[in-house]
């Protein structure tokens, strides 16, 4: 889990980024760049293209399950392609559609799906409003899998707005669900967030120890995204100790493992706080010096 500054938006900032990607600093059109775009914006296309034949088949003979369906497959593709407000369309569609033909599993689905749009649009409130209608469905079907994952991405909501104890309550029905069912990467993720409310409640030394499972458990699946942000967490921990060559240590293993994933904006992100760390470490040698002499 990144911190909730940086998860939430990110979408729609590589939306916005891909936007100026063909032009230059002068304004003149990079051919290099701008070819890349169009060879994304084709490849879109191609991914799209049956599931629009699709659409227009289940149109014809009124297959109203299956018209929803494919609804949600192109909402994924333009979701993946940064076309936020054309997926959010086709996914209330959906919705729409789930609730006619009471498809209660996809329309949870469909509102998680909503929920994340909306997140990465900066609608928190709307947000949080489709998570809870999820958390609703999965409950009516016991839906227990997808209900942790509402639970989790709900709470980091909440973490954003400082409602601290209410996250934690998410976050602890969470926990009680992964363990129930045997899900590793939900707890990974749980412990890491639970680690992130700790240290914004200012209780540092609670949050130590949740890293460090998260960290073990990251290992054990091998799940390396995991494991550079469980780093990342744990260096920004650091920092809150004052602990400045610990942070160092820890942001550069988050380096290493961001650089290896080719996660460009998580590694970008790392640099700039580790020349912060480098200023830090700075100005307390000179301090230092000064109290010396």
């Amino acid at each position: 889990m990144v911190e909730f500054g940086v998860a939430f938006g990110s979408m729609q900032q590589e939306e916005k980024l891909a936007a100026n990607r063909g032009y230059d600093d002068s304004g003149q059109t990079s051919r290099g760049d701008g070819r890349r775009i169009l060879e994304t914006r084709g490849g879109m296309e191609e991914e799209l293209a049956p599931h629009k034949r699709e659409e227009v088949s289940c149109h014809k003979s009124g297959d109203r399950d299956g018209l929803q369906r494919s609804y949600g497959r192109q909402a994924r593709i333009l979701q993946t392609h940064g076309r936020l407000e054309e997926a959010l369309d086709l996914l209330q569609k959906q919705a729409a559609l789930c609730l006619e033909t009471g498809n209660l599993d996809d329309l949870q689905k469909s509102y998680y799906q909503q929920a994340e749009i909306q997140g990465c649009r900066g609608c928190q409130p709307e947000a949080l409003a489709l998570f809870k209608k999820q958390e609703g469905v999965c409950l009516t079907l016991g839906n227990k899998n997808d209900l942790q994952a509402s639970y989790g991405k709900q709470a980091l909501i909440l973490v954003g707005w400082a409602r601290l104890q209410e996250a934690m309550v998410l976050c602890r029905q969470q926990e009680a669900i992964c363990l129930e069912l045997g899900n590793r990467d939900g707890l990974q993720d749980n412990y890491g967030s639970q680690a992130l409310i700790l240290k914004a409640s200012g209780r540092l030394d609670e949050a130590l120890p949740l890293l460090e499972k998260r960290e073990a458990v990251c290992r054990e699946l091998g799940n390396k995204r995991g494991l550079a942000s469980c780093y990342w967490s744990w260096g920004r921990l650091k920092r809150a100790q004052s602990d400045f060559a610990g942070e160092k240590r820890k942001l550069r293993q988050a380096l290493v493992l961001f650089t290896e994933l080719q996660m460009n904006r998580e590694r970008d992100a790392i640099l700039a706080e580790l020349k912060v760390n480098h200023a830090h470490r700075w100005n307390l040698r000179k301090k230092l010096q000064k109290w010396i002499q």
